[in-house]
């Protein structure tokens, strides 16, 4: 900023100045110094050095009067002070990020940022699938999407960190404002060579008779606890080959012909309707299903950007449904 400017501004005016200046500084080396929970690990990645660290968090305490850290032998852990601020931190970065996006919008240029937050196999399948559609409506738009479990995915758009989310409901999940939902079926998916393929439904019991072994999802996804609970006490006698918390390795390995995945088509949509895989209902799960939910916050205005994905989104969800 000009020094003559300066000069010439009126007390009132440097100081508001001065104070915007520190707080923006402050929050950035507060934020950075709550995810690492270490001065010295946050000095890094903020280029400075860890004293200019320690004293902006020393100001900041200082001013709102309440320790923001507990000094711990292992490093920083956030008082209930500072949970409550990190928390507005973060969701007043995304509202600037926001009215940036609308900003850029009365301007009438196709960019700005969209957010979403979304599971493994819906952003490595579906949402993959239709991000060329987005670009090639809205080719500057940068997107942020993260991959997490759905119970993350929900709370994540709840506390305003994303614009979007695109997961499977869960009784934990909060509050939001439905945008679009699908219920997806749950079924066996295998090679369209093995002898059960051409049945309508079978049970698992059968598949795992012919030699072809479980592929399961780990008990943190949501899947598996339906599976268990379909099954009830014939769960202890299920012996799977393979439990991970990722859909997309127990798809890659049904596709390689290493056993049945138990899960939706999501991910593997393309194989079976070019007949390499096949997914057969399963009766021990009578028709138990997913619910696919896009999402945004109650109280949240979309920013043109998310608003375009969300768009793109709806149509790929309804879609899914039908």
């Amino acid at each position: 900023m000009d020094a003559n400017f300066l000069q010439s501004l009126h007390p009132s005016q440097m100081k508001r100045i001065r104070r915007s200046s520190l707080h923006s500084i402050a929050y950035l080396h507060f934020e950075a110094v709550a995810q690492h929970k270490s001065i010295r690990k946050a000095a890094t990645e903020l280029c400075v050095v860890p004293s200019a660290v320690s004293h902006q968090i020393t100001a900041l305490e200082e001013e709102l009067g309440l320790p923001l850290f507990q000094r711990l032998p292992r490093g920083l852990a956030l008082t209930s002070a500072g949970e409550t601020l990190l928390h507005h931190v973060r969701r007043a970065a995304t509202e600037i990020e926001r009215g940036r996006s609308f900003v850029q919008s009365l301007q009438g240029q196709q960019s700005g940022k969209a957010s979403l937050a979304t599971v493994e196999g819906i952003g490595l399948g579906p949402v993959a699938g239709v991000l060329s559609t987005l670009w090639s409506q809205w080719p500057g738009i940068r997107l942020n999407m993260h991959i997490s479990s759905s119970v993350a995915a929900f709370d994540a758009v709840d506390r305003g960190e994303f614009d979007l989310g695109l997961a499977y409901a869960t009784q934990e999940s909060p509050r939001v404002k439905e945008l679009a939902s699908a219920d997806l079926a749950i079924g066996a998916i295998f090679r369209s060579d093995h002898p059960l393929a051409k049945r309508k439904s079978l049970r698992l019991r059968e598949l795992a008779d012919t030699g072809l072994p479980l592929l399961l999802p780990g008990r943190s996804i949501a899947i598996r606890a339906m599976l268990e609970h379909a099954l009830g006490r014939d769960d202890l006698r299920l012996m799977p080959r393979l439990e991970t918390n990722s859909v997309t390795v127990i798809s890659r390995l049904a596709r390689e012909g290493l056993g049945v995945a138990v899960k939706t088509r999501i991910g593997v949509e393309s194989e079976i309707s070019q007949g390499g895989l096949v997914f057969v209902p399963v009766r021990e799960l009578g028709g138990t299903v997913q619910r696919l939910v896009l999402f945004t916050r109650q109280d949240s205005l979309l920013p043109p950007a998310s608003l375009a994905l969300a768009g793109i989104l709806k149509t790929l969800v309804e879609g899914l449904a039908a």
